[in-house]
């Protein structure tokens, strides 16, 4: 079984667990864990904080995983979890499937479960014109900067999912940018602040790092 064999079937059970998809930041810990790497080495190579991605991530990934495959899993043996679980329901219709009296196979459509964003195709999402609009024309203005506030659940990780995607449409090259998940030794001053922010920013956009060189 490969990472991509074992995301599918890691994906299913947290969806028939919790009703929602597998996140970004959880798939990234996954990956690094199947490939045997520690926080820190995943932490390097996709440009988050080892702690976040430990205790905030990690801590609540492995406990969500132990209680719906029924036993403990941790870092080191969730893939061979995930194996066991793999060839023990294979021959299984998968969720979104389901047969009828006549035993005639019919999709059955599941709603994503209201937590963090929908997919850009998503039926759930509600357009709100004309912000939409408003937002894909000012991000492609050199400086620009949009500022999204709204309560819980309102929809702001999604809408930023559709401006990000609609400049890349656009040829634009993003990053995303989460200062919750910097270490806090990196707000200590300005300056550290901005070498990590650009070293950040480089290692997402593949540029080599020149901060040490002189202007």
């Amino acid at each position: 079984m490969n990472f991509e064999e074992g995301l599918k079937v890691l994906d299913a059970i947290v969806f028939n667990k919790i009703n929602r998809h597998l996140k970004d930041v959880e798939i990234i810990v996954l990956k690094g864990s199947w490939q045997g790497l520690n926080y820190e080495e995943i932490a390097t190579n996709e440009g988050y904080a080892a702690k976040y991605l430990r205790q905030d991530v990690g801590f609540k990934l492995w406990k969500l995983l132990s209680e719906a495959l029924g036993e403990e899993i941790n870092k080191t043996n969730f893939r061979a979890a995930v194996e066991r679980s793999y060839s023990r329901d294979k021959n299984h219709l998968p969720t979104e499937v389901a047969r009828d009296s006549s035993s005639t196979i019919k999709n059955v459509f599941v709603p994503e479960y209201p937590e963090g964003s929908v997919p850009l195709n998503s039926r759930f999402y509600i357009q709100r014109s004309p912000i939409e609009e408003r937002c894909y024309e000012t991000i492609l203005h050199p400086g620009a900067l949009i500022r999204i506030k709204a309560p819980n659940q309102m929809g702001k990780t999604s809408l930023m999912d559709r401006i990000i995607a609609y400049s890349n449409q656009q040829e634009y090259h993003t990053v995303r940018l989460n200062l919750l998940q910097a270490e806090t030794t990196v707000f200590s001053n300005l300056d550290k602040f901005l070498r990590w922010f650009c070293a950040y920013v480089s290692h997402k956009l593949k540029l080599p790092s020149l901060l040490n060189e002189s202007g």
